[in-house]
């Protein structure tokens, strides 16, 4: 039963809550969420705000189900409403597996997020890039113009490369893990 999960069922609302408090009860809780921007009044920026992909649903350890049983009989439960999700007069568990495909809508919301926001690179600065087929690779901002500036990566390998890929490079002259010689081999100065 530790490699699966049961449903609970709460309000809208309380769905991330009830995450959290379970999680911080020390249960093994979780529900896809994603990052979204809330208007503000006029004038003011928007903020961040974490919100559920499936309100109302948060899965939790199966092997835990008769704890929560326990928790929902106490006379005031320490956790926001919730109820245990049945069919049929029986719990219903999914395997790790079966989440697969919410754990990736997660994910996908996280990379979009990433690829809308803008983000600003100095000419002469020194970029990594995070993730593909060029992870790893440190080189230096040639061209800062618009959502993909042009990288030197180094022996006459000039790109362009989608900022959103892209992280500040802090490479420190003590550094044990061999950047700062792929920091000499990748960059150059610009010109």
């Amino acid at each position: 039963m530790a490699d699966r999960w049961a449903i609970l069922r709460t309000s809208g609302g309380r769905t991330l809550a009830l995450a959290a408090a379970l999680a911080e009860a020390g249960y093994d809780a979780w529900t896809p969420m994603q990052v979204q921007d809330r208007r503000r009044a006029r004038g003011r920026p928007p903020t961040e705000q974490r919100v559920p992909i499936m309100p109302t649903v948060v899965f939790v350890r199966a092997d835990r189900v008769s704890d929560l049983y326990r928790a929902l009989s106490l006379p005031v439960n320490p956790f926001p409403a919730f109820s245990i999700f049945q069919q049929a007069g029986r719990v219903p568990v999914i395997s790790d597996w079966e989440l697969d495909c919410l754990r990736s809508a997660e994910e996908r919301a996280a990379r979009a997020r990433m690829k809308s926001e803008r983000r600003e690179f100095t000419i002469g600065g020194a970029v990594k890039v995070a993730e593909g087929i060029l992870q790893g690779m440190v080189g230096v901002v040639v061209d800062a113009k618009g959502k993909a500036p042009t990288i030197d990566l180094g022996g006459g390998w000039v790109m362009k490369i989608e900022g959103w890929l892209l992280r500040p490079d802090d490479v420190d002259a003590d550094d044990s893990t061999g950047r700062q010689d792929r920091q000499r081999t990748y960059r150059r100065e610009p010109t």
